[in-house]
């Protein structure tokens, strides 16, 4: 990661920490929410480190909610990333991971399993960033 790069990282760690966007697992970005729990609208951690690329190319897509069957509409981000990071997001932020290695509670972890499975909030997953990245 050069030193630009991590000025990108770096203001990336602030959004997280500081946003009050929904949050959501699954998918980087659901726009349009179902209704039901299982698909709701919010963004997933790296929804938001995409949202942070400039040009990064996005369009919708539709799925079928698999807890009550009703359509929801989603983001793509680059050529075909709904869910881990595109790999020109890679290249902005320096990363080599589709699913970053994050530091927390002292353990590697990927952040998307902090955000989905734990569902911790992005502060603290903001905080998982920086102890990765910004050392």
């Amino acid at each position: 990661m050069n030193e630009e790069q991590k000025q990108r990282m770096a203001a990336f760690v602030q959004v997280l920490r500081t946003t009050d966007l929904p949050q959501t697992e699954g998918y980087l970005n659901i726009v349009e929410g179902c209704g039901c729990s299982w698909s709701r609208k919010g963004m997933c951690c790296l929804g938001v480190a995409c949202e942070q690329v400039p040009d990064l190319p996005k369009r919708t897509e539709q799925a079928k909610c698999t807890s009550c069957g009703q359509p929801f509409t989603y983001m793509v981000y680059g050529q075909h990333a709904a869910a881990g990071l595109p790999e020109e997001a890679r290249k902005f932020f320096g990363l080599t991971e589709e699913y970053p290695t994050v530091i927390h509670a002292g353990q590697a972890e990927r952040a998307h399993r902090l955000n989905d499975n734990d569902r911790l909030p992005f502060k603290v997953i903001g905080d998982a960033f920086a102890r990765a990245y910004l050392r």
